[in-house]
């Protein structure tokens, strides 16, 4: 059985990279409806209101979309994000 003492220093920071990326990966589900969190997840992530877009024109072949967020407008991908 490993103990703490016996874990080396790159197993530990390779933990904490890991915990540090389920966090980020989890925290646009868990922290929308905080100020703080939108104005970081549009303004420094490029993560947008999905999938709360306000949907604006559709060309026929494009759909357009505008972020409720922060107001961003930009243009629907494949998967729904928007860029």
């Amino acid at each position: 059985m490993m103990n703490i003492t016996q874990i080396g220093g790159s197993n530990i920071l390779l933990l904490l990279v890991i915990i540090i990326w389920l966090l980020l990966l989890f925290s646009h589900r868990l922290f929308r409806n905080f100020n703080w969190y939108r104005k970081f997840a549009c303004n420094v992530m490029h993560w947008h209101s999905y999938p709360y877009f306000d949907t604006t024109t559709n060309d026929g072949c494009s759909q357009y979309a505008k972020c409720k967020w922060c107001g961003y407008e930009g243009m629907l991908d494949s998967q729904g994000n928007l860029f």
